[in-house]
């Protein structure tokens, strides 16, 4: 069969087997990874987590942030339970060079569903929310703990979300 041409209907097949293949093992690490959190706070022996959020519009001065705060509040609300910020800041992605706006920022972490609930008030503006799923990136050792790295689908605005989760 060397030198024999692919058929369109075989190729499609197999980039459809393959797109399978790739979403599965998405998936799979994103469970390992909401376990992994949810072991990890729920023992109550290590120091916690934390989360750092960017949200990215377009254009970027309308909306766009970065910020994030403690993540140990715990709840034991399913198999994994949920985690609740405190004290989060924020600040908008501003290129104008006016000083920087703080605001206050709450997340809440479904450890059960991989949904995220992101709220932030900024100054002289109405409250914002928006909700997303996760998606598993990537996972970094470190020395007090690991490192979570994910980014987001189906989220309930257009803007574009990076999440990552340290584990103190």
């Amino acid at each position: 069969m060397k030198g024999k041409k692919m058929e369109s209907k075989d190729l499609q097949k197999d980039i459809e087997v393959l797109a399978h293949v790739h979403l599965r093992k998405e998936q799979v690490n994103l469970e390992h990874a909401l376990q992994a959190i949810s072991d990890w706070v729920r023992s109550g022996t290590n120091e916690g987590a934390t989360f750092l959020i960017t949200r990215l519009t377009g254009p970027i001065g309308e909306g766009s942030l970065f910020g994030g705060a403690d993540i140990s509040r715990f709840s034991p609300r399913g198999p994994r339970g949920s985690l609740d910020s405190q004290e989060g800041h924020a600040y908008f992605l501003d290129f104008s060079g006016g000083s920087p706006v703080n605001f206050s920022l709450e997340a809440h972490i479904d450890l059960n569903s991989g949904e995220v609930m992101l709220s932030w008030t900024p100054p002289d503006r109405p409250a914002y929310s928006s909700r997303f799923r996760l998606a598993y990136v990537q996972k970094l050792a470190a020395p007090h703990g690991p490192t979570y790295f994910f980014d987001t689908e189906k989220t309930t605005d257009e803007a574009v979300y990076s999440f990552t989760v340290v584990l103190l």
